[in-house]
């Protein structure tokens, strides 16, 4: 199981799965979405996801 938060901890949630690929994105979208050069992007099923503080 992996848990993760967003800065500040408002959010926080579970992922209970392994994650078996990360993919870096690099495209103009990614670029303008995240304010960032690039995106880390790991595709999870959703009935793996618990948000168990805070919602989205």
């Amino acid at each position: 199981m992996y848990k993760a938060s967003c800065l500040c901890g408002g959010v926080q949630i579970r992922i209970k799965q392994e994650i078996q690929n990360i993919y870096v994105c690099y495209c103009k979208q990614c670029q303008k979405a995240q304010g960032s050069a690039f995106v880390a992007i790991a595709p999870i099923d959703l009935k793996n996801l618990q948000i168990y503080e805070g919602q989205m």
